[in-house]
């Protein structure tokens, strides 16, 4: 299922539509992700035994790049999110290593970021830049 089948549904479409929709920009969504990030590795995210989301991430030899992380809504707001964040600060903090990540303006894990000591580095208007360092905590 979808992590933004909710969101869709809201606008009014049948179901029919919807999933064409969401198939459509899924596709998209991949087919950029290929060509900006050809090494990224696609990581699921799993609590217990239930797969709760996803994550993209691009590993180089100077940074890291969070390209997308997604929970199931069922498991949002349960620190799956934080815990996540909290890995990759890790190994990012071990390997001298800075996150970089791109979230929507009004995208509620903007809070999550900030909260994680994420710094805002750009605004193009509907996405907001960050990144996080070792070396940027006071």
């Amino acid at each position: 299922m979808s992590t933004r089948w909710e969101e869709v549904r809201s606008w009014g479409w049948d179901e029919e539509m919807i999933h064409s929709f969401l198939k459509l920009q899924w596709t998209a969504q991949q087919q950029s992700y290929l060509q900006q990030y050809p090494r990224a590795e696609h990581l699921i995210l799993n609590q217990a035994v239930h797969k709760v989301g996803q994550a993209r991430l691009n590993r180089s030899d100077i940074d890291l790049t969070l390209v997308d992380l997604s929970l199931l809504p069922a498991y949002r707001n349960q620190g799956i999110g934080t815990s996540f964040i909290l890995k990759l600060q890790t190994e990012a903090a071990i390997t001298s290593k800075t996150i970089y990540l791109s979230v929507l303006h009004d995208n509620p894990s903007l809070r999550l970021y900030e909260r994680l000591g994420f710094q805002h580095k750009q605004h193009n208007g509907l996405h907001v830049q960050m990144e996080w360092s070792s070396l940027l905590i006071k």
